[in-house]
């Protein structure tokens, strides 16, 4: 997964590798890595739309919780692409 940012923060890198997301992070590199605001992604989390926990006052994600997240979005939204032989087509009309 690669989450390119645009603002100079302490995540602002490009992430190449899953390796390179950490285990558990806090709400500001969910932001990065999930392209969407600060108080969006609070928001999420007290509606229980994200996986995502306490410690203290602040709300931290477990990569994995993420991960299933975006899988099941994926596959809820995935729509096979019908395949269509153009030369054919074009040929049966002429």
């Amino acid at each position: 997964m690669a989450v390119k940012t645009k603002s100079a923060h302490k995540y602002g890198k490009l992430i190449i590798d899953d390796a390179e997301i950490p285990v558990y992070f806090d709400v500001a590199f969910a932001v990065q890595l999930l392209r969407q605001g600060y108080h969006t992604i609070v928001k999420k989390c007290e509606r229980g739309e994200l996986p995502a926990f306490k410690v203290g006052r602040e709300w931290r994600f477990r990569k994995s919780d993420i991960k299933e997240m975006i899988e099941a979005q994926i596959n809820e939204h995935y729509r096979p692409v019908k395949y269509v032989d153009i030369a054919a087509d074009i040929q049966s009309r002429l």
